[in-house]
Formats: structure tokens, C-alpha cells, sequence
């Protein structure tokens, strides 16, 4: 069964456009509910320079390119991985990290509803490398041609988010009193 690409109906990236994401900052009552629901929590200092995760992502990035032949399975991971580290990235450039629990997809919701654009491909590939690690069904597994819209998805991602303004500039969301 073939599995959409990462970008695929996602709006600008997949009419093969790229769009740079403008900041916004979450709504207060999102933060709130994240914050209460206890799936995120502040962070000040080092903890909230986010250049380690953009690193990260950068080297995880560069393995996966390094993968995508050899090994298939391990290069999509490691392009989501590299995903995942850019978005935690971003999040902690605005003062927040993600809690254990749920924290995946957390991290998915936060930084949706703050830029979209080519963010929007995250969902398919974090459910995608679900499947690959736990597979529920015939075809499940990886096929090799997904490797290269998941670098692809990956590489907007990592472009995006290196666009946007240094730490100081992105707006902390604050919640309500």
C-alpha cells in the first residue's frame, strides 16, 4: 500500500513551493491548556537556546542522506528525527519544553499551530515512522522510494526553521493569568 508523501496536500510545499514561516505566537489559551494538561513546561537559560537541537538535527539530517540507500528503515527515522529535534528546537527558543508523556505529538501541535507552512509535514512523517517501528499491517514496512520525500520534507523543515529570527526575537507565549 503506498503511504503519502510527507508533504503531500500540505498546502505550499507540496505544489512545490516554499514558504518561510512567520512567527506567531501561540494562542494564550492553547499555551494554557498545554501548560495546565502539564504536556509542556518553561524553561529559561541554555535550556532555551535551542542551538544544540538544531545541531542535532543538522547531523541527523546529513546520516539519514548517508542511509537512505543502504538502509532505508533507518533513514526515514533518522530524517524524522532530525525533524523532531528542529521543532524542539523551536520550542524551546520560546521559553517551553515538552514533557515525556505524549511528547511527540506535542510537539507536533505546538509548532503547527504557531507556523504551519512547511511544518505541516511533520504529522505524516511522525505517524509514518510509527508504522515503520511497530507495524500494525501488511505493508507497513518501508519502501525505499519514501526515503527521499521524507529528506525532502526534513530539509524544509530544517530550512524553515533556521529562517526564522534568532532566540531573543521569537515571542515567548505566555499564558493567562
Amino acid at each position: 500500500m503506498p503511504h503519502p508523501r510527507p508533504n503531500e496536500g500540505h498546502g505550499p510545499a507540496s505544489e512545490g513551493h516554499r514558504r518561510v514561516p512567520t512567527v506567531a505566537v501561540m494562542r494564550s489559551a492553547d499555551s494554557r491548556q498545554l501548560l495546565d494538561d502539564g504536556r509542556l513546561e518553561r524553561v529559561t537559560g541554555a535550556t532555551a537556546d535551542g542551538t544544540n537541537g538544531n545541531t542535532s538535527a543538522t547531523a541527523l539530517l546529513e546520516s539519514a542522506r548517508r542511509e537512505s540507500e543502504s538502509n532505508p528503515e533507518a533513514a526515514y527515522v533518522l530524517a524524522y528525527d532530525a525533524a523532531r529535534k528542529a521543532w524542539t528546537a523551536l520550542i524551546a527558543r520560546q521559553g517551553l519544553r515538552t514533557k515525556t508523556t505524549g511528547h511527540h505529538v506535542t510537539v507536533e501541535q505546538v509548532v503547527r499551530i504557531q507556523f504551519g507552512g512547511p511544518f505541516d509535514g511533520f504529522g505524516t512523517l511522525r505517524r509514518r515512522r510509527s508504522e515503520i517501528e511497530c507495524p500494525q499491517r501488511p505493508g507497513d514496512g518501508i519502501d525505499a522510494t519514501e526515503v527521499p520525500a521524507a529528506v525532502a520534507s526534513t530539509e524544509l523543515i530544517l530550512e524553515a526553521a533556521r529562517q526564522l529570527p534568532p532566540a531573543p526575537a521569537l515571542p515567548i507565549a505566555r499564558p493567562a493569568p
